[in-house]
């Protein structure tokens, strides 16, 4: 399009963009919410050792009879085109919420199958790998890591940033 020769082509032109401008809003939402992911991850590899796994989680919570507790993650979804909006999901939640609440102290009993499962098994004491059998261990509690919140304060500015520059492209095609 180049140089408006006259007002009806830059008139032609800003007509273009407001077309152009759901699309460009889409566009800068999904990256900066890509920023806010990024950040997120890298967060949760410092707080768990950087291979986003919680060590200690391997018997009840991770996969079915692999002993591994379950992989970090995070995805989104964006809405809507003109008024765009994103929405950043961790997963597992329940892993998340821990490493950003942290838990009380608590008392950890013996967990109880259902009916005819694990027959055989002793199910009024909890069993340490050394062998030694306890009815009750007081867990002493975790302290909030605040990885999410963490994430979110320290990408706001790249996401701003990631966001202008969207619109800046989606500008430009217009008036190229």
């Amino acid at each position: 399009m180049g140089t408006s020769r006259n007002a009806t082509e830059l008139a032609g032109k800003f007509s273009a963009y407001a077309l152009a401008f759901g699309n460009a809003n889409r566009s800068a939402v999904q990256a900066a919410t890509q920023v806010y992911k990024d950040r997120l991850l890298d967060n949760a590899r410092r707080d768990t050792g950087g291979d986003l796994r919680l060590s200690r989680w391997r018997r009840r919570f991770g996969a079915s009879g692999t002993g591994v507790s379950p992989k970090l993650g995070a995805g989104y979804e964006v809405f809507g085109t003109l008024n765009a909006k994103s929405v950043l999901r961790p997963r597992p939640y329940g892993i998340w919420a821990l490493l950003e609440g942290g838990a009380a102290p608590h008392v950890i009993k013996p967990f109880r199958y259902a009916r005819g499962r694990r027959k055989g098994e002793g199910n009024s004491a909890l069993k340490f790998p050394n062998g030694d059998f306890a009815a009750s261990v007081s867990h002493p509690g975790t302290n909030a890591l605040n990885t999410f919140s963490d994430a979110t304060r320290i990408a706001e500015p790249g996401a701003k940033r990631v966001f202008a520059e969207a619109h800046r492209r989606g500008l430009l095609e217009v008036f190229k």
